[in-house]
Order: structure tokens, then C-alpha cells, then sequence
């Protein structure tokens, strides 16, 4: 009757919810709703969760593995510039030394054949010497032979100024 009075009223009957309330269907709605949410969507998440954080384990191990040889390979090109630059430091004191040697080496050539082209010079000199001082003793011996063969032809009778030249061109051609 309560119900009729206040309908009559114009107030809402209250809905029959049986021996629960209001209250209690929520906390009962919540729990079915908990009880789902554990037993269906939480292993899935947990599963999704899961497989996430194994990808991105994975992912970080070959993160890391990738960075130890990006390291690995930067230690070893670090290592080879060092060694080729030693290596270009030792090829440039090679290359001095090398130089300094071609440089030493051309210059005892040089003086060596300096030395040969000076003895050749002074054996030369010593030859037109030589055939100087013979031109010069076979000059004076004309000369000589000249002035003696007039002094004769002036001072001998004249017989004898046929038998002079003769003779003197013999003594003159053996003397030569």
C-alpha cells in the first residue's frame, strides 16, 4: 500500500530488489567484475606485460651486445690509427734517412768523379807540356841548327858549303 500512496503522490515506487540493496548490488556488480577482470583480462595483460618486457630485454641484450662491438670495433680503429701512425712516423724517418743517404752517396760520386776528371785534366796538362817543352827543344834545335849552318857557310871555304847543309840536315834528322 505504500507503494499505491506514493505513486499516488507522485513519487516513485521503489524497484523490488529483492533480500540485497542498492549497495550491496554494487559491491556485488564490482566483485563479479573484479573476478573477471582477475581471471580473464589479468592473465592476458600479465601475458602482454610479459612478452613486452621479454622483447625489450632482448632488445636491450642486443643493445648492449651491439654496443660492445660498435666499442670493440672503435678500440680496434683506434688501435690501427695509432699503428699507422707510427708506421707513417717510421716511413718519414725511413725517407729522411734514405735521402740523406742518396744525398751522401751522390756526393762522394760527384767527388770521386771530380777526382777522376781532375787526374784526366792533369794528365792531359802534363802530356801538352811535355809536347810543349818537345816543340820548343825541336824549334831550338832548328834555330841552333839555323844560325850554326849560317855561321859556318859564312866562315867555311866555299867547298866545304855544300858538304855543311848535308851534313847538318843528318844531325838535325837524327837528332829528331
Amino acid at each position: 500500500m505504500e507503494e499505491v500512496q506514493q505513486i499516488h503522490k507522485g513519487e516513485e515506487a521503489p524497484i523490488n530488489q529483492g533480500p540485497l540493496s542498492e549497495a550491496d548490488w554494487v559491491a556485488v556488480a564490482f566483485a563479479v567484475f573484479a573476478l573477471l577482470f582477475i581471471v580473464k583480462i589479468l592473465p592476458k595483460i600479465n601475458n602482454m606485460l610479459d612478452s613486452r618486457s621479454t622483447r625489450i630485454a632482448r632488445e636491450l641484450s642486443e643493445a648492449t651486445a651491439l654496443k660492445n662491438e660498435a666499442q670493440a670495433l672503435f678500440n680496434k680503429a683506434e688501435r690501427r690509427a695509432i699503428e699507422a701512425e707510427k708506421a707513417t712516423i717510421e716511413m718519414i724517418a725511413n725517407a729522411k734517412a734514405e735521402a740523406k743517404r742518396i744525398a751522401q752517396k751522390a756526393e762522394k760520386d760527384m767527388n770521386e768523379e771530380a777526382a777522376r776528371k781532375l787526374i784526366i785534366v792533369e794528365k792531359k796538362i802534363k802530356r801538352a807540356e811535355h809536347q810543349a817543352i818537345e816543340n820548343v827543344k825541336k824549334q831550338a834545335v832548328e834555330e841552333a841548327t839555323k844560325i850554326a849552318t849560317k855561321l859556318l857557310l859564312l866562315k867555311s871555304p866555299k867547298m866545304h858549303k855544300e858538304l855543311l847543309p848535308k851534313s847538318i840536315e843528318k844531325i838535325s834528322s837524327s837528332i829528331n
